[in-house]
């Protein structure tokens, strides 16, 4: 569960997504630089490429702008999502210096680190349900966000690499948790 407003919602092929927090043009470039690396490689091996191979990817150039003579730094931190050949959903977050870390929840964009503080803690209560998870996300992520949307993705196991993904918006309450738990169970 994350949360992103659309515009910040990325496919890069149909098992790897990246979902970005900074400046628009700075995503979006690392959003087609991505994406022709995932269809080169597809084209090069014949495979598709690891969410783990995504992620070093963007994180490369990240790391390679902030030494590179003429130019800046990206603009933008990035999660790289996706499910990996055994259908297990895996987390990347890159920030704007290259740094990359495996994680099994992210939090970007302003207020983060509390964000993140508050997720460890909350994480092994989180995890017992979905609703619970949701009310979680909700207390976490506080009321004074403009854009509040929690997003769902669930692998598709009949499909190979295919993920359904669902957008709640406005989510402030506990009957919003217990509307979304709903419709996560069907």
């Amino acid at each position: 569960i994350f949360q992103a407003p659309m515009s910040n919602v990325y496919r890069l092929d149909h098992h790897l997504w990246l979902v970005t927090t900074g400046l628009a043009g700075d995503s979006r470039a690392l959003a087609n630089h991505l994406r022709s690396n995932s269809r080169q490689h597809r084209l090069d091996y014949g495979e598709r490429m690891s969410v783990n191979e995504c992620a070093t990817t963007g994180a490369d150039l990240h790391h390679k702008l902030t030494y590179t003579e003429g130019t800046r730094p990206m603009g933008c931190a990035a999660l790289v999502l996706g499910l990996d050949n055994n259908n297990e959903l895996r987390i990347f977050r890159i920030d704007s210096g290259g740094g990359l870390k495996d994680s099994w929840f992210a939090a970007m964009g302003n207020g983060s680190e509390k964000a993140m503080s508050s997720l460890n803690k909350e994480y092994d209560k989180m995890k017992q349900s979905v609703e619970s998870t949701v009310a979680g996300m909700i207390k976490i992520s506080g009321k004074e966000s403009k854009e509040h949307c929690i997003w769902v993705l669930r692998p598709i196991l009949q499909t190979r690499g295919e993920v359904k993904m669902s957008c709640f918006q406005n989510t402030r309450t506990n009957k919003s948790a217990r509307m979304i738990s709903k419709q996560l169970e069907e």
